[in-house]
């Protein structure tokens, strides 16, 4: 298969943060806000633990914020309301020959802007669960919000081998991600794409890489989560 491994790249439109040449900062399943720095678990010094009760209890409120029209409103305005081209004329980052292309610094101060507006809506979320779970006293005990917080992210790493637990937040239930051993340049493994679509009349929900090929045209794949 002559399909490659390529650098991280999304298509231009008017308000979302893209570019072919943006370096895009570190969130989602790899941010702290679940319980994870880069591909390794959160394990950082912090005033004290939870028991796995208040962890549970924790996660599944957390959970259950998340899910909220409210939140997934918050979500969404985050990352439709920034644009990399306004970014580009209000830093004077537009290129010399005033064709109006978006330059990478700007690309990349708009993934930056949006994350942390991302992490500050789940980082005050979590805090509304410590609280509602823990109440005043106890969250005090840990450090106040910033110390719960780190002993929250803390829990993924001292209840790693809990299965029960891992289930209850969607971070961990959907958490596939591991450093493999993929690197630019390499093939690409020839896996299934699942349709979103419904189903063909023969009951296939997914196709390979392989059959998209085209003899003479590059083959993108615009890969990306939906939570």
């Amino acid at each position: 298969m002559n399909i490659v491994v390529s650098e991280p790249w999304s298509h231009t439109s008017a308000h979302h943060c893209s570019a072919q040449t943006a370096v895009v900062p570190t969130m989602g399943m790899y941010h702290s806000t679940s319980g994870k720095i880069g591909y390794a678990l959160h394990d950082t010094p912090s005033r004290g633990t939870l028991t796995r009760d208040e962890m549970s209890r924790i996660f599944v409120t957390e959970d259950r914020l998340r899910a909220t029209p409210t939140t997934q409103s918050a979500y969404t305005s985050a990352q439709t309301n920034y644009s990399p081209s306004a970014m580009t004329t209000q830093a004077g980052m537009a290129d010399p020959g005033g064709d109006g292309s978006i330059r990478p610094q700007a690309i990349t101060a708009c993934f930056n802007r949006v994350l942390k507006v991302l992490a500050t809506i789940t980082e005050e979320l979590q805090a509304k669960a410590l609280l509602a779970e823990l109440g005043h006293n106890r969250v005090a005990e840990l450090g106040g919000t910033e110390g719960a917080l780190t002993a929250l992210h803390n829990g993924r790493f001292l209840w790693q081998s809990d299965s029960d637990l891992n289930q209850l937040t969607v971070y961990q239930r959907f958490d596939k991600s591991r450093n493999g051993p993929l690197r630019v340049g390499d093939p690409a493994p020839n896996v299934p794409l699942l349709r979103l679509e419904p189903a063909e009349p023969d009951g296939i929900t997914h196709t390979d890489i392989s059959t998209l090929e085209q003899p003479g045209r590059p083959l993108v794949l615009v890969c990306g989560s939906i939570s």
